[in-house]
């Protein structure tokens, strides 16, 4: 397992998903937390891993796996006081299972928005470094060398070489833009409910479908339907989602059920939406709609990276025409007064 800690010391989604894999595995075998923690330490790769599982084997020995969880600090206080109530109805396996398929959801869905940046950021950056390069080092030196030998440039080759000293500037100022439109985007990525970014449609389909998976982790594990609410809502501070948290809360006070709840809020649409107004088992279905959710908001960046790709392709074809006709047409004119 990969041991890191995340801010706050809380250890990160793909640590916590091992985890509970672990967990599951071992107790589906028939083997009690002292002897799955005692394997967990004894196959862990580093210190700070082994140190953690011994503390908990140590824990479980004299108390509760929730209390052991707790004292290490390393868990969040959800996962925690999710255990604490699955062992309180005996029903620890099946939360885990739950609390895993939760983490791999989330890490699946930081990872797909990661990968899907990295490409056009890249074609982004290139873009910039060959204009720059080319307009404000290249074209510079060959002005100097026609000056210096006295060539009569037309008025479309003085303009084209304006221009391109002109675009070596606007490049500059292109990059510095791209680099910070590089780092809101990571700031948003990484925390989808920065305040910068929380109007946005992109910033609000991310917040709802965490919503929509926090429910299903809490409605499976078999907690009161307001209980499920507070605590998916405490995992997002999205405006949205707060307004959501007290209607749902209302309509549940009326005996509305927790599924016509969530669709009565707005948030979504679609087949996700007919999917939560279909009869069936609440926590299959709201597992459901997470993963409907989790699938539109990678749809929605594949379409805008659709979009994008080819802007970067025209802006760098364009921007390499134009550096290119003001080197050639200064150069014909050069050769057409030499004749």
């Amino acid at each position: 397992m990969r041991f890191k800690l995340k801010k706050e010391h809380l250890l990160a989604n793909i640590v916590l998903d091992e985890f509970c894999q672990d967990v599951g595995n071992y107790l589906r075998r028939g083997h009690t937390l002292s002897e799955c923690f005692a394997a967990m330490a004894a196959r862990s790769t580093s210190s700070a891993e082994e140190q953690l599982y011994l503390s908990l084997r140590t824990g479980v020995r004299n108390g509760l796996l929730s209390d052991a969880m707790r004292k290490t600090t390393v868990f969040p206080e959800y996962m925690v006081e999710l255990i604490a109530n699955a062992e309180k109805t005996n029903t620890l396996t099946q939360t885990v299972d739950y609390l895993s398929c939760y983490f791999e959801r989330e890490r699946a869905a930081n990872e797909s928005l990661h990968g899907r940046t990295v490409y056009p950021a890249v074609m982004a950056a290139l873009t910039c470094f060959i204009l720059i390069v080319t307009a404000g080092f290249v074209l510079p030196i060959l002005a100097d060398q026609f000056s210096s030998l006295g060539l009569s440039f037309s008025p479309f080759a003085r303009w084209a070489m304006n221009a391109g000293r002109w675009f070596a500037g606007l490049a500059g100022m292109l990059l510095t833009a791209i680099v910070f439109a590089g780092v809101l985007l990571w700031i948003l990525v990484k925390n989808s409910g920065w305040k910068l970014f929380q109007n946005t449609l992109f910033a609000r389909k991310l917040a709802v479908g965490r919503f929509a998976a926090a429910l299903a982790l809490f409605c499976q594990c078999g907690i009161s339907d307001k209980d499920v609410i507070l605590n998916s809502a405490s995992l997002s501070d999205h405006p949205d989602i707060e307004c959501a948290k007290n209607a749902m809360l209302l309509d549940i006070d009326k005996g509305i059920s927790l599924t016509k709840a969530f669709a009565n809020t707005g948030l979504i649409s679609g087949s996700a939406l007919g999917r939560l107004n279909s009869n069936g088992q609440t926590g299959f279905l709201l597992d459901e709609v997470a993963s409907k959710l989790a699938k539109d908001s990678a749809g929605r960046m594949d379409r805008l990276l659709v979009i994008l790709e080819p802007i970067i392709v025209l802006i760098l074809s364009g921007a390499s025409g134009l550096l290119l006709l003001s080197v050639i047409l200064p150069l014909l004119g050069g050769l057409a007064s030499m004749a």
